[in-house]
């Protein structure tokens, strides 16, 4: 993990921005699921859910090589709350967590349209700007909280293809990238929080 914050100031505000890399190099998401070494334990109910729901996507028609494919899928769907490569029911939640505190401190597209981040794994890159966020609402499988990238809000349906796309440049590994915008203001909200 690498990071700085780039301060600046002007008459008015005092802000500046958080820039923060997360990197791990080796198997990327997608690889880890779908080709899990046999020293290591596989969950096979969050393996099964991700086979399931490449099958309906590929009945709905929903891959393409220059759009959604079976990889951006996966790396999308292991971000949801509860998943995890390994077998326990207490994992998978950092990832979800991670990203809500991001939107959380980034606040609304009005007053913050500068923030990003995205998720590199693979071929796929996914990108969080705040048009699609966690939601609350329960899926059909039971996890309450989902970032689907896409208007209803569902795992089962094409994510947008701007958020979710296939890169024709593979990295070996999942690196995450912030780039956020602080204001002082936003400092004294969370410590008041």
């Amino acid at each position: 993990m690498v990071g700085y914050f780039e301060e600046s100031h002007d008459k008015a505000n005092h802000y500046g921005y958080l820039n923060l890399v997360i990197m791990n190099y080796g198997k990327t998401i997608y690889e880890k699921f779908k080709y899990p070494s046999s020293d290591e334990p596989v969950n096979l109910e969050c393996l099964q859910q991700m086979k399931d729901l490449s099958v309906q996507f590929e009945n709905k028609r929903f891959f393409s090589k220059n759009s959604t494919t079976e990889e951006n899928l996966w790396t999308l769907y292991s971000l949801q709350q509860g998943v995890t490569c390994i077998p326990d029911k207490e994992r998978g939640n950092g990832t979800i967590e991670f990203i809500d505190s991001f939107f959380k401190l980034k606040g609304s597209n009005s007053v913050d349209d500068e923030s990003k981040m995205y998720i590199l794994s693979g071929n796929t890159v996914i990108e969080f700007d705040g048009k699609y966020r966690v939601s609350s609402k329960a899926e059909a499988n039971g996890k309450p909280r989902v970032i689907a990238f896409n208007d209803s809000g569902s795992l089962n349906e094409k994510p947008d293809s701007r958020y979710v796309r296939n890169s024709s440049q593979y990295f070996p590994g999942t690196a995450i990238f912030v780039r956020l915008l602080l204001n002082e203001d936003d400092i004294q909200q969370q410590n008041k929080q």
